[in-house]
């Protein structure tokens, strides 16, 4: 119960953000930047979700835990959808050829997006959650005390990597 509350807790701070009126650009950004500022204020809640596994544990696909989780993931792909749909997405060109369940989740749940997007959603998302992690975990007060003006610079390039619009 306290993962899956952790998890819509933070899907409903980046979804407040996301569903804000404005471009799915900059609707991205500013999840992004929710998603940042959600585990800088809870940085324990951000390490139960985010860390070390239970050994041999898997979440039931169809439990609270995972609904909870696609949540999260939910708002940033649906700004992709939207994206795409506008004629936005941007998608970068990949070295490898998308894999069989990523054409397949591009072609059934999200409604037809290249297969390409999911693996530039999922590349964006490593990208931000990397960073915030290294936060997190004060691997990074070395050279930013204050990070906040680099996670901003951040997540203006991964947006604009993603999706014209602004």
């Amino acid at each position: 119960e306290l993962i899956t509350d952790t998890y819509n807790d933070l899907a409903d701070r980046v979804l407040a953000a996301t569903e804000a009126a404005g471009v799915p650009r900059d609707r991205f950004r500013d999840g992004m930047l929710a998603y940042r500022q959600w585990a800088v204020e809870n940085p324990n809640r951000f390490l139960l979700i985010f860390g070390t596994p239970i050994p041999g544990y898997a979440a039931p696909e169809e439990g609270p835990t995972v609904t909870a989780n696609r949540r999260l993931g939910g708002a940033f792909f649906a700004l992709g959808v939207d994206a795409w749909q506008r004629g936005d997405l941007q998608l970068p060109v990949s070295s490898r050829a998308p894999s069989a369940e990523e054409r397949d989740l591009a072609a059934g749940a999200l409604d037809g997006v290249p297969a390409g997007f999911v693996a530039a959603f999922l590349s964006s998302w490593a990208h931000f959650h990397g960073l915030v992690t290294l936060e997190i975990l004060h691997q990074l007060d070395w050279i930013y005390p204050d990070a906040t003006v680099f996670f901003q610079a951040e997540a203006e390039l991964i947006a604009d990597r993603l999706m014209s619009g602004r």
